[in-house]
């Protein structure tokens, strides 16, 4: 479809689907796919590792421990707010170099593994947390030998949806004093209208998505084959 309605058009919308095959032939013969592919898939891996390790411990903690629930309201006031009002902070905070754009993308990522892991902790049933409590366990032992080994293949879900938003930041990331990565070139390529460059981006990072969405689900039903028993 898309192809009909480019090949019948003029709009410079819509390139032809050769054009945007020859685009992305071309940055990948000048070097600029591999480095800004490299170069983005480091950014993001970094942001979205802190972003689940940090918010899967916060996550847990908020949706536990009724001491620790005002943090929960803390983070829903950081999830309302929009991440590209924290670019001039960023700058601020840590100057134009590697670590804003890396944090962009942790702090877009971070506030929705808490709310989400919390949620999950929450959602467990009561009467396997009963079970530890009639065989003596404490309530530090449920959590860890009951709750945690329960909650994982909800959190292993949180991991491969966030990994998704993690991409979304990416742009925002690399608007910050960037000069090379995927949503760099995006930007480059709208300020000079090559639209076609646009169009072979936006498939390149639609793939990897694809690809890294589906190593989750297979490594998923490896690592939890009881899953496919029910």
């Amino acid at each position: 479809m898309y192809s009909i309605v480019s090949y019948n058009t003029e709009s410079i919308a819509f390139p032809s689907t050769l054009k945007i095959l020859e685009a992305l032939l071309d940055s990948a013969v000048k070097g600029f796919l591999w480095t800004d592919l490299k170069i983005s898939v480091i950014r993001i891996t970094l942001g979205w590792a802190v972003a689940i390790v940090l918010g899967t411990i916060l996550g847990i903690l908020v949706g536990y421990y009724t001491l620790l629930k005002p943090i929960d309201y803390i983070n829903d006031f950081f999830r309302y707010l929009p991440v590209p009002a924290f670019v001039p902070l960023t700058l601020v905070w840590f100057g134009i170099g590697e670590t804003s754009k890396i944090f962009l993308i942790f702090l877009g990522t971070v506030v929705q593994v808490i709310s989400m892991v919390s949620s999950e902790i929450r959602r467990f049933p009561v009467e396997y947390m009963e079970v530890g409590y009639s065989i003596g366990m404490n309530r530090h032992k449920i959590l860890l030998s009951i709750i945690f080994p329960g909650i994982l293949p909800g959190l292993w879900d949180i991991y491969r949806i966030t990994l998704g938003w993690a991409w979304t930041y990416l742009l925002i990331g690399e608007v910050v004093a960037a000069n090379e990565g995927l949503g760099f070139r995006l930007v480059k390529s709208q300020r000079f209208l090559q639209i076609d460059t646009i169009y072979a981006y936006i498939l390149i990072i639609g793939t990897i998505g694809i690809l890294s969405d589906g190593v989750f689900r297979i490594l998923k039903f490896y690592m939890f084959p009881y899953l496919q028993r029910r």
